[in-house]
């Protein structure tokens, strides 16, 4: 997986582990599942328990009794255990220290971002998202079908499955129409949208500034974007030209300046800098 805080997740037979930058193995591989380090922390899931969290020192600093768990954003993460009185899974947020700051009320739960995070809760008969403040309040009442996390201010959403995606503010109101088949979230003040089956990006104003021409896209990461053509990833910069000529099949957004990158026919996964210079590989089967 790719690099997170220094640090990334491999698989080494059934279990994983983590490697630094150099490709020394610093957390042995013992885990059923591991995902990448945000505050600190990292999620892992333990045979035949649940899911909890690291630290860097590879210590088990969150127990792990959770059925599923999300990664620490903004201080707080996404978990979820087995409400009886509605006999099904609800989710609530913990902090680092693992005590439940936002009780487990929703049916649906993601992480904070710009204060807001998209919910779904387990009391609406109709399957519908809204946000919450960092107090648990419900600040966007829920009516979209389907929505996105906010990001530089705004989110994605469409009122239900046959509509446009548009884009709303921290306040609910509609900033950019909705007119795109699908969008993504803002990062690096782009974000990008399909029209007709072709990606490109636009603006926070919703100018096109990157025509759609590609066969996929993917979010723009210190200042490089995944762009799909003709089966096979590269990467373009803001301007659009292709900093990183398409040739993987499998490529991951920049992370302290590397990227996770994958050739199926060759059977190997790297990764590789900004300047598209592998520097480290393995083969896999």
């Amino acid at each position: 997986k790719n690099f997170s805080e220094g640090l990334a997740a491999v698989k080494i037979g059934d279990k994983w582990g983590y490697i630094e930058k150099t490709g020394k193995r610093v957390i042995e591989a013992v885990y059923e599942e591991a995902y990448e380090f945000s505050n600190g922390l990292a999620v892992v899931k333990v045979v035949d328990r649940g899911y909890g969290y690291i630290n860097r020192h590879g210590e088990r600093v969150i127990v792990p009794n959770y059925s599923t768990a999300m990664p620490f954003i903004n201080g707080l993460a996404v978990v979820s255990i087995y409400n009886l009185d509605f006999n099904c899974q609800s989710f609530g947020y913990i902090n680092t220290k693992g005590e439940m700051v936002i009780e487990p009320k929703f049916k649906e739960a993601f992480f904070f971002s710009d204060s807001l995070a998209m919910v779904r809760p387990i009391n609406y008969i109709s399957n519908v998202y809204g946000y919450i403040n960092m107090n648990g309040e419900i600040v966007i009442k829920p009516h979209y079908v389907r929505a996105g996390a906010f990001s530089e201010g705004l989110a994605r959403v469409a009122k239900d499955y046959t509509s446009k995606y548009g884009f709303i503010d921290k306040k609910g109101n509609m900033i950019i129409e909705p007119q795109f088949d699908d969008a993504g979230a803002f990062v690096e003040g782009l974000a990008w949208v399909e029209t007709n089956g072709e990606y490109g990006f636009i603006n926070k104003s919703g100018d096109i500034v990157i025509t759609p021409q590609y066969d996929e896209a993917e979010r723009f990461s210190e200042g490089l974007a995944p762009v799909k053509m003709d089966g096979k990833w590269g990467f373009i910069d803001k301007n659009g030209v292709m900093i990183i000529q398409p040739k993987y099949d499998y490529v991951a957004g920049f992370s302290n300046g590397l990227s996770l990158v994958g050739i199926k026919n060759w059977g190997k996964l790297g990764y590789i800098n900004k300047d598209g210079v592998e520097v480290y590989s393995w083969q896999y089967h």
